[in-house]
């Protein structure tokens, strides 16, 4: 990974900032006009998200799955190694740690009742 991880973590942080901000406007947008996904389609956070794993070449969404699945790490969620060691994923640093000193297809992704295989 070649960003540092204050850099990381103040990218995310806006990511996330940017989504509670989107979050806000689209709910006050359907009330007034109903459907919205054209919109949402073109004003998401997604291609932020994209160009962050292209950075940090995440090529296994890691990122994604943190903001998405792990909910910003309020959704308990980990990731288990190949010896079955939880590793944590609940914190921006957590997943700056996996995304730095990992290797991906020796993992499995916890979530909830979910697990998958990375």
């Amino acid at each position: 990974m070649r960003l540092s991880k204050e850099t990381f973590e103040r990218a995310m942080r806006q990511i996330q900032d940017e989504q509670v901000r989107l979050d806000m406007w689209y709910d006050k947008l359907e009330e007034c006009l109903g459907g919205i996904d054209k919109i949402i389609e073109r004003t998401s956070i997604d291609h932020m998200i994209n160009m962050l794993e292209m950075i940090c070449k995440d090529s296994f969404h890691f990122i994604s799955l943190y903001i998405f699945d792990a909910d910003w790490g309020n959704v308990p969620c980990c990731f288990k190694d190949e010896f079955g060691e939880k590793l944590p994923f609940k914190t921006i640093d957590d997943l700056y740690n996996l995304l730095d000193n990992l290797r991906p297809w020796e993992l499995e992704f916890c979530c909830g009742d979910t697990q998958e295989q990375i």
